[in-house]
């Protein structure tokens, strides 16, 4: 069989492309229908038996370099067949994918050390962008955010230094502060259940707080049961939204029960905030 080849297949798994300098070689179909490849010359040969691709080793991702030849760097791109991993910056993969030192879009300044997004325009890069610089007196693990690559601006989203203290639309975080947010909190889910409350009473809100109107007739308390039971009983406050008079709250895991020293609580309104704790 007459084998013609103008691009070597190596490597089993693996398709590559054979360096430029390469030409039409006949492989006779007696004693020589082995196509072998030599790294360190270039130069691919015929042979009486398969004698793989020299100069490779197990693992090697090769790789056409600026001469053109077929050539491989296992120290910064090694694929590691025993674990299904891939190295990248490293022959150790420790993981699917391992990446060490920068994965990086190169558009955006190498002060920010790792970049990677997924979506831009002809002003904003989108997605995820991680300006992570431990130079810098901030000290960021992570800062994800958007990058203008017009004005070279880079608006943060979310922050974490490396004290452990997280921003959220802030990068400046008081010293003794794990977590500050910049902007209002919004909680969302479903409201607790009224009880013992009078006729027809209603409810906006959620577990962590909301606005309780309670029903006609003679009512001096007021049952929320949380839609959700909390770890632990949760510290809240309420107040009256009707009048002056004051208003006792006892929490549990499962229930806020609101109290007006034992006065009648008809048709009032009262607003309620209750926090999680450790």
């Amino acid at each position: 069989m007459l084998v013609r080849l103008f691009a070597a297949l190596l490597l089993s798994a693996l398709v590559y492309v054979i360096p430029v300098t390469a030409t039409m070689i006949d492989c006779p179909d007696t004693g020589g229908n082995h196509l072998n490849y030599t790294q360190s010359t270039n130069l691919y040969a015929c042979g009486t038996t398969d004698s793989g691709v020299l100069g490779f080793t197990a693992g090697s991702v090769p790789f056409i370099n600026a001469s053109g030849n077929l050539t491989q760097n296992n120290a910064n791109f090694f694929w590691a067949n025993a674990t299904v991993r891939l190295g990248i910056g490293t022959a150790s993969p420790g993981e699917k994918l391992s990446v060490i030192n920068k994965v990086h879009d190169a558009t955006i300044p190498s002060s920010y050390v790792t970049s990677i997004t997924n979506a831009e325009n002809a002003v904003n890069k989108y997605g995820l962008v991680v300006g992570t610089n431990w130079a810098a007196a901030e000290n960021f693990v992570a800062n994800f955010g958007s990058y203008n690559a017009v004005g070279g601006a880079f608006t943060s989203y979310v922050a974490m230094k490396g004290d452990g203290g997280v921003g959220i639309g802030t990068t400046t975080l008081n010293s003794d502060s794990k977590l500050e947010v910049a902007g209002h909190i919004t909680t969302e889910g479903t409201a607790p259940t009224v009880s013992a409350c009078g006729t027809t009473p209603s409810i906006v809100g959620n577990d962590g707080g909301g606005k309780v109107t309670v029903g006609t007739g003679v009512t001096t308390s007021c049952t929320l049961t949380f839609a959700t039971a909390w770890a632990n009983d949760p510290p809240c406050v309420a107040s009256n939204n009707s009048d002056f008079g004051g208003v006792q709250v006892v929490s549990t895991t499962t229930t806020l029960v609101l109290d007006q020293d034992g006065g009648n609580m008809a048709s009032k309104i009262f607003s309620y905030i209750c926090r999680g704790r450790g």
